[in-house]
């Protein structure tokens, strides 16, 4: 069988930079350093005289109970916004058993102001700048998302830059170190068979650490210039109380803060529903309506 056929140009082709570095994290003891990556997927520019679209950006924020995390292993859910012309970012940060807080805030802000420093170079708008993460990486969109209008956790290079979003979507995160659940650690510790180092201490007695707790927590940032939120939560979650997303809310809604709360019946932490198709075009109406894209 042979046939001539003609499938037309409607969509764009996606194309996967997996290993863009974007600084440098002391290690050993601060007598070494390791690199500090991001995925990048975006439209392919065949040539630099291409026609390109600058693209409105998506930075994610992969989970992992602030013990583990893995850049690349929710890409595959993620194409949805790159065929829907985003530039979908996933950042590495530093996990529990290296760092404490504040150190992944400083590094996810040092990413954002690299992408702002080389927009030009990656075909990004940089003022159009959304963050997305689930569980701790839901913990840290709360935190990026509130957090445009202080310079505290603005350290290193690209200083020149803002680390601010326009929006932020958090799934199931935890507005503190600390869930607000009676018994904080008991879930994670259930995952991940310990407790972070980030929770060891907070977690079991926060009350003596009661400047790291207000430092830590989404809610002590918000003002009414925050930008708008869409929240996610199930109603069924055993690792991270809904109690937290509630919390976030209201508390949006108190400062006059553009925001949505989506609560998932029946939903588990991490559950399926959150992936959906009807979820990501929720989401989708949610980033083009706020970046004006």
């Amino acid at each position: 069988m042979k046939k001539v056929i003609n499938p037309g140009r409607d969509e764009d082709m996606i194309v996967l930079a997996s290993e863009i570095v974007y600084g440098q994290a002391d290690a050993w003891c601060n007598a070494a350093y390791r690199p500090l990556r991001m995925s990048m997927m975006r439209t392919r520019r065949w040539t630099d005289r291409d026609n390109y679209k600058e693209l409105p950006v998506l930075i994610y924020l992969c989970g992992g109970g602030w013990a583990k995390v893995d850049r690349n292993v929710w890409m595959p859910e993620l194409v949805y916004y790159a065929k829907h012309g985003f530039c979908v970012v996933s950042i590495e940060y530093s996990t529990s058993n290296v760092a404490s807080f504040p150190t992944p805030i400083e590094e996810i802000k040092l990413a954002i102001r690299y992408l702002r420093a080389n927009a030009k170079k990656f075909g990004i708008l940089p003022d159009k700048i959304a963050v997305m993460g689930e569980s701790a990486g839901g913990y840290f969109t709360n935190m990026i998302g509130v957090t445009g209008e202080t310079r505290e956790f603005d350290v290193g290079d690209y200083l020149d830059q803002s680390s601010a979003v326009q929006a932020a979507i958090p799934y199931y995160g935890t507005v503190g170190l600390v869930d607000m659940n009676p018994q904080p650690s008991a879930a994670v510790e259930d995952e991940f068979g310990f407790i972070p180092p980030n929770l060891q201490a907070l977690g079991k007695d926060p009350e003596k650490y009661p400047e790291i707790v207000k430092a830590a927590d989404a809610r002590t940032y918000i003002t009414e210039n925050t930008p708008p939120f869409l929240i996610m939560h199930g109603d069924d979650d055993n690792m991270v109380s809904i109690i937290n997303s509630e919390s976030m809310y209201e508390c949006l809604q108190e400062h006059g803060v553009d925001a949505d709360f989506y609560i998932f019946e029946g939903a588990e932490h991490g559950d399926i529903p959150f992936i959906q198709t009807s979820v990501k075009e929720i989401i989708l109406d949610f980033l083009k309506k706020t970046l004006k894209v």
